[in-house]
């Protein structure tokens, strides 16, 4: 069979390229549109966003409190708690006078335990022994006693309390009647409510009606300043006693006061923030026995207090041998005595460790230790050391070196000291009138300053935050332990 010969090759036919068809059909911006859609329904119900920048934090007067919580506090709850006699509300009242200093509108201490009405001399050595030349009728208010009115308007308004009700009835009212302080366009501003037709009389000269206009939900104001509106002080939430508590059984007590706080903290909680407000209050710790692991105590209230904090810190009392700068011991185990560059004699001390076991505002854990000056040579209680509280400071942050015969000093921005300074010539550079600290600081040669307004003033310009990272990293890279006991038994690690 004869094969047919195959066909001759051609070449294949290619096709000319077809040029891809562009869709000239425009685009639809989704991004832009849900944009103009939010900003419909934001205006329509109030709802616009809010800037996450925040009031800078108020300094607690205190250094070291301020390096554990970031720069000071915040709008925020927080929550102090502490076995007794580890100066628990010493701290709070320093906290409380720093908010006189900083001119914060609403300062508010309700006391349920009921010691501070009982120490007035006590709330004025502190308040004076931090520059505070106000009498306590000038802090507290003078009421006549035939018709209740102030004769002296209070700055801090006190009010002895027993019922929990009562307190969060009224600070519920005042989260409510407060205007909204937000940031928006690079002002602060405060928002008040449309409906509130006397309060719009009282402002109506002040409003801004571009920006109401812009952003509705209320009548917008510009804010005289970026600080907080109020800080209120507890003292102390185990002292709270519900009105259902009373009516019930023995063994239902813990459970009855659980429930109040979740339901009370519930009500004011998220309205802290938008009124730029804090609530201060304290806590004691409670014994647990017969716990094997975990925590050998716990806060009193139920957990719903823990869970609302947003910062919660512990405060122990330490005996000397947990204290740095070998301090002297006095006639107790947990007394430092030192001479008195004041008086003739000998100034008493007890030390305290703090620690912020939750921070939600800044970096959690941090801690240090305040010395608390029990009694000065002429027999008076003075509150927190300051002459410790900017040693300690100083060291944290990496500008003091050396131990109490002569420290070094080596201050950012000015360098080191000619000499090195003792602890008692460093003890009357704080404590020292204007003549001693110009004295002082030009043996070391430095212009003349105080040398405590110079530690806040790093603070207060992010300085002594930025110093006081560095020197841990460099401490934990180099292997060293801090000056800062750790407690083993200290709850929780939120």
């Amino acid at each position: 069979m004869v094969k047919k010969a195959a066909p001759p090759a051609t070449k294949a036919k290619t096709k000319a390229p077809v040029e891809d068809k562009v869709d000239r059909r425009p685009k639809l911006d989704v991004r832009a549109m849900y944009n103009t859609t939010l900003n419909v329904i934001a205006k329509r119900q109030g709802f616009e966003c809010s800037s996450l920048d925040v009031c800078p934090p108020m300094s607690t007067a205190l250094l070291a409190l301020d390096l554990v919580l970031g720069g000071g506090i915040r709008p925020c709850m927080m929550t102090g708690a502490g076995e007794e006699q580890c100066a628990k509300t010493t701290v709070a009242l320093n906290v409380m006078g720093a908010a006189i200093v900083a001119d914060i509108p609403i300062i508010a201490f309700v006391d349920f335990e009921g010691s501070t009405k009982n120490s007035k001399p006590y709330v004025h050595n502190i308040l004076k022994g931090m520059g505070i030349k106000m009498t306590m009728d000038q802090v507290f208010g003078k009421q006549d006693p035939k018709t209740g009115q102030y004769i002296i308007p209070p700055r801090v308004r006190y009010r002895s309390e027993v019922i929990l009700e009562r307190f969060y009835d009224w600070l519920a009212e005042v989260l409510r009647d407060l205007p909204d302080k937000r940031y928006v366009e690079g002002k602060w501003w405060l928002i008040f409510d449309a409906e509130d037709k006397k309060k719009k009389a009282e402002i109506e000269e002040f409003i801004d009606p571009v920006m109401t206009r812009k952003y509705g939900n209320g009548w917008w104001v510009p804010a005289p300043d970026d600080k907080l509106q109020g800080i209120i002080f507890v003292d102390s939430y185990t002292a709270m006693n519900p009105e259902a508590k009373d009516k019930e059984e023995i063994s239902n007590q813990l459970s009855v006061k659980a429930s109040a706080f979740s339901k009370q903290l519930e009500r004011v909680k998220g309205r802290m923030v938008q009124k730029m407000v804090t609530v201060y209050g304290l806590n004691h710790l409670r014994s647990n026995p017969m716990a094997m692991f975990g925590p050998k105590d716990s806060e009193k209230g139920g957990k719903a207090l823990q869970q609302f904090s947003d910062v919660r810190m512990r405060q122990v009392s330490r005996s000397l041998s947990a204290a740095p700068f070998s301090p002297k011991k006095g006639k107790k185990t947990f007394d430092e005595q030192e001479p008195s560059v004041e008086f003739d004699g000998l100034d008493t001390y007890r030390y305290v460790h703090l620690k912020a076991n939750k921070n939600k505002l800044w970096t959690p854990q941090r801690e240090c230790l305040i010395r608390l000056w029990t009694e000065d040579a002429d027999g008076q209680a003075r509150g927190i050391d300051p002459v410790f509280d900017t040693i300690y400071y100083l060291k944290q942050t990496g500008q003091l070196s050396g131990t109490r015969a002569g420290f070094k000093l080596n201050l950012d921005g000015l360098g080191a000291s000619k000499k090195p300074i003792p602890w008692g010539y460093f003890k009357k550079w704080v404590l020292g009138d204007k003549d001693a600290m110009t004295k002082i600081s030009t043996v070391l040669g430095y212009k003349p300053m105080s040398i405590r307004k110079f530690c806040f003033s790093q603070m207060a310009k992010g300085i002594g935050e930025l110093l006081y990272v560095s020197t841990q990293k460099a401490k934990a890279g180099k292997g060293e332990t801090d000056d800062v006991p750790s407690d083993d038994d200290d709850g929780d690690d939120e």
